[in-house]
């Protein structure tokens, strides 16, 4: 099941139901423009990754995405924006990560567009990681 939006806030019941992940941008002293890609549970809050880019690709997504799962075991979904990093659905098609999420039977869900407090534990994390 692909697509499906989270209309409630709520915390997930248990370790590994939910994982949420988001990227922000972080500029260096330097000028230089870098993306940090994190994937946190949703209910322990425990931060599962953390890595920087220039920029994130959806290949990055995937390989931090599988290697979170070598480490945890997989979840039973995953909660994201709709960034092209995470799902084409938008364009009409299926990115890499909505293939591997269907051929690992991991639900994928999507909070709303320009709603980021669907996302709102990895949006504070953001906040919390720039201070």
């Amino acid at each position: 099941m692909t697509g499906e939006k989270r209309h409630q806030l709520a915390d997930a019941a248990q370790p590994s139901e939910t994982w949420q992940s988001n990227f922000t941008h972080w500029r260096l002293t330097d000028g230089t423009e870098n993306e940090i890609l994190n994937w946190l549970d949703d209910h322990s809050r425990l931060l599962l990754s953390s890595t920087a880019h220039r920029p994130v690709t959806g290949r990055d997504v995937v390989d931090i995405f599988l290697a979170c799962i070598g480490a945890y075991g997989p979840p039973a979904s995953t909660l994201t924006d709709t960034g092209r990093v995470f799902t084409a659905r938008h364009g009409g098609g299926q990115n890499e990560s909505e293939y591997v999420l269907a051929a690992l039977d991991i639900r994928q869900e999507n909070g709303a567009s320009i709603h980021p407090q669907t996302q709102g534990k990895i949006e504070r994390f953001h906040r919390i990681l720039k201070r």
